[in-house]
Formats: C-alpha cells, structure tokens, sequence
C-alpha cells in the first residue's frame, strides 16, 4: 500500500504588510498589529492602504533598534512564542510604549524588574543618552532614580554608580531610605 503524506501551506494572513527598518523587511499581520496595539488601531487609516509601514518614520529614529527585538516585537502580537534578552529588552520596550501594546508593556515591565540588578546601569545610561532628543516619558528615569534609591547598598559598590551624573546621584542619595 501507498502512503505519503502532505501538507499545503497558505498564507493566513487577511492584509499582509510589512514593516521595514534599515531596508530590511519583516512581513506582519497587519489585523493582528491592530488587535495588539493601540497606536496602530487608532491610525488605522494612515496605513491601510500602505503595503509597507517605515518604523523609521514612526520611531522618529530616537532608538536604534536590531533585528532581535524587531522580530520578537512581531512574534508576540502575531501570538508566537518569543523570548527577551539583555540586548533587545530596551528597543523591545521602548517599541511596546510607542506602539501602545499594553500586554507587551506588562511583560517588558516585569522582565526589567527581575533583572534590575544586572540592567539597572545599561537602562539609565540609555534612557539618560537620549532624553535630550525626546519628549517621550519612556525616557523618563524616575523609576530606576527609585530602585537605586531603595538598594542605594549594593548600587554604590557597582563601578557604574560614579558614572551617573551628579543631579542623578544626589537624587537618588536625598531619596533613599538608608540614607
């Protein structure tokens, strides 16, 4: 007896479009990107008839993003599995703050809280780096200012601590309970 097996692959997706970064294209589910985020649902018609959507025109180029954090940035509204890394947490976060992508926010949120003690320094130097270029309150450094503050014990034996400029360390010092 004959047996074979086969498979026939489709294309599920409803509108195809793709965003692109740095003449790189990554092929999206743009009914997805909607669902997910709330910038995209909400300007909806500016890219509808669009095949392509620039992420440089919509960043503003105030991060430099790499391919890891574009592709898992798709792979979690496009509902795949997708894992964070030291080195796409910032442009994975700042993209989920953007783009208003409220389960990714939370998700970004509680990865950075678990690791502070290794991102605390590589965070605030970023976000310090490009404050003056953006309006953005992503950028805004009060959060890790307050976990310093409170672990301002183990923070000030990091080498990292004196490279914070001085107004950033007299408010985390004038703020910390173990003052």
């Amino acid at each position: 007896s004959f047996n074979e097996t086969f498979q026939i692959k489709k294309h599920t997706f409803i509108k195809e479009k793709y965003f692109v970064y740095q003449n790189k294209e990554y092929l999206i589910n743009f009914d997805l990107l909607k669902i997910s985020c709330y910038y995209f649902y909400q300007n909806q018609q500016k890219f509808e008839q669009e095949e392509i959507i620039n992420l440089n025109d919509e960043i503003k180029d105030q991060v430099i993003l790499n391919d890891e954090s574009i592709r898992t940035f798709i792979s979690c509204f496009q509902n795949e599995p997708f894992s964070i890394s030291k080195e796409s947490i910032i442009s994975l976060q700042y993209l989920s703050h953007i783009f208003q992508f409220p389960e990714l926010i939370s998700i970004t949120d509680k990865f950075v809280e678990s690791h502070w003690p290794q991102l605390i320094f590589y965070i605030i130097h970023f976000k310090l780096a490009n404050q003056a270029t953006s309006q953005s309150t992503f950028f805004n450094t009060t959060k890790e200012e307050q976990f310093i503050s409170t672990h301002l014990k183990e923070c000030i034996k990091d080498d990292n601590m004196v490279l914070l400029p001085v107004p950033v360390i007299y408010r985390t010092i004038v703020s910390s309970p173990a003052k």
